[in-house]
């Protein structure tokens, strides 16, 4: 699984970068900090089908989207089975 770590501004926007992506993606909004400095949070958590460069990529456009210096991603090594 692969997590994307983000403010919690342009939400819609993400969303929407998301879908035309074709991601699947499960979002949770929190309370992080970045320097210090306590801020909304959205959690973005894809499935493990994409490989790094891919959600790297999309990283990179919502860093963008959202005018930050950086945002988190995450690799997580997980199993899934939909039933």
């Amino acid at each position: 699984m692969y997590r994307i770590i983000t403010e919690h501004t342009n939400v819609d926007g993400i969303k929407s970068l998301l879908r035309d992506e074709k991601m699947d993606f499960t979002l949770h909004e929190a309370t992080g900090s970045w320097q210090g400095v306590e801020e909304r949070s959205l959690v973005i958590e894809l499935d493990a089908l994409w490989d790094d460069s891919e959600v790297t990529r999309v990283a990179k456009k919502i860093r963008s989207l959202n005018n930050q210096e950086a945002v988190l991603i995450q690799n997580i090594p997980t199993e899934g089975v939909f039933v």
